[in-house]
């Protein structure tokens, strides 16, 4: 016998959205095949003390798309993304344009090449090493992972907004707005097939 599964939010219906109707995301993107892409679900970039953690990203065989979404149940969703949602999108694009790849002995060449540079521009957030006293760095790992999949593909910055009754107007500067409306199934919660 299986269980009823329930999630409730935006967490929960960026979730439902991946696993269960990707293929209408997918319509509203490039068209791409569900088989071709390569889904990361709440990738962590070491929280809100560093660059914090995306809803989702979605790598197609020429995009990615670096996902962020609101439910109408959030607070003030007209105003759309706040300041460090939107700067985690700025940070991980500057990633993708500067770093080629390479290994951890190049990756920390560029950390001390670039370093100076990023934390004046990102107001002193920091390009992790791969190794800080004598141990690997999550964040280190989990950014160049990321980066080696999305590759040299065209990044596109998405907010994903969910809705129930009435489709809201949100306009977030440059950024993607994409509109679903879904419909609770169990009180406000929302079950998962």
């Amino acid at each position: 016998m299986v269980p009823q599964f329930f999630v409730y939010g935006e967490d929960g219906l960026t979730l439902k959205f991946l696993k269960e109707k990707l293929e209408d995301i997918l319509v509203k993107l490039d068209r791409s095949r569900p088989d071709d892409c390569i889904i990361y679900y709440r990738p962590s970039f070491g929280r809100e003390k560093h660059y914090g953690e995306f809803d989702a990203i979605i790598i197609t065989p020429k995009n990615a798309y670096l996902i962020e979404s609101k439910w109408d149940g959030s607070n003030n969703l007209s105003s759309g993304l706040g300041r460090n949602q939107s700067l985690r999108h700025e940070i991980l694009g500057w990633y993708q344009r500067n770093w080629r790849g390479g290994n951890d002995d190049e990756w920390n060449a560029f950390c001390d090449e670039r370093q100076a540079d990023f934390q004046i521009k990102f107001k002193g957030k920091y390009i992790p090493k791969t190794h800080s006293h004598g141990k690997e760095t999550k964040l280190s790992k989990n950014l160049r992972t990321v980066l080696e999949d999305i590759g040299n593909r065209t990044v596109h910055d998405v907010l994903i907004v969910f809705y129930t009754d009435e489709k809201p107007e949100i306009h977030q500067k440059d950024f993607e707005v994409l509109s679903f409306q879904y419909q609770p199934t169990h009180g406000l919660h929302i079950e998962l097939s």
